[in-house]
């Protein structure tokens, strides 16, 4: 119920998890801003573009939040080029 009512919590504290249950992440101080860029534009955006490494963690197993919330993750220039021309041609 949470992450249809409260997607922001969802997501946020998602990602919060991620990274301390992955003892291999050292937590740096950006997360806190790329963990809240990720909650606020995941769950009401069609396309969220961020930085690699946050991708993989929004993306990959256990969370793949783009699925969840049906939002394109994108983390390079070539590749958001290739979504938007996709969109203009469409």
């Amino acid at each position: 119920k949470i992450k249809r009512e409260l997607p922001q919590f969802h997501i946020h504290a998602a990602l919060h998890a991620a990274v301390r249950f992955d003892a291999a992440r050292k937590f740096q101080a950006n997360d806190f801003e790329d963990f809240r860029h990720a909650s606020v534009a995941i769950p009401y955006y069609d396309v969220f573009c961020t930085e690699r490494s946050l991708r993989h963690l929004v993306c990959t197993k256990p969370l793949c939040l783009d699925k969840i919330y049906r939002t394109k993750v994108i983390a390079s220039d070539e590749e958001f080029l290739v979504h938007v021309s996709s969109l203009i041609a469409a």
